[in-house]
């Protein structure tokens, strides 16, 4: 495991430092690849390319990592423990999180497939990530017990925020 979280952080700089390739088509920073792709006017050198590349390489095995911890790794159950009603409840949480996490990946995939449109001025890729982050971010909660907590005295777990 600590082996994977270490890869993990390591993938995440490899997102983060893509994020930051400079743009030929102006020196300022905020110009984002759906405003370039809208134009047209994307000539990117071979090391932008390779910045790039590693950026989109790096966030899609990131958030891959995240729904496999979410969908396989958080689902685990100790054999020598009965599963609880609120430990049912979680696994559904991870899961759904992780099915979330794909399907935004998915989207982004098919959104980079086709031709630029009115739909660029959305920011899709802003937001299917966010989306992708968020469902992570619930499923992070659950697993450290913070939302559907077991009960430990046979009443009604007490939720803390």
């Amino acid at each position: 495991m600590n082996r994977m979280n270490g890869m993990l952080a390591i993938i995440a700089v490899g997102a983060t430092v893509g994020a930051c390739a400079p743009t030929t088509i102006s020196p300022n920073w905020g110009t984002s690849y759906q405003q370039m792709r809208a134009h047209q006017a994307l000539n990117p050198t071979a090391g932008e390319m390779a910045i790039g590349t590693v950026h989109f390489v790096s966030a899609t095995v990131f958030f891959l990592t995240l729904a496999v911890y979410s969908f396989f790794i958080f689902t685990k159950t100790d054999p020598s423990r009965p599963m609880t009603p609120e430990k049912k409840k979680r696994n559904v949480v991870y899961r759904v999180s992780g099915i979330v996490i794909v399907v935004c990946l998915a989207a982004i995939a098919i959104l980079n497939l086709v031709p630029p449109g009115p739909i660029d001025q959305l920011k899709p890729v802003f937001w299917l990530e966010t989306v992708a982050s968020v469902a992570f971010g619930v499923s992070w909660l659950v697993k450290g017990e913070t939302l559907l907590k077991d009960r430990t005295d046979g009443r009604r777990p007490v939720r803390s925020l």
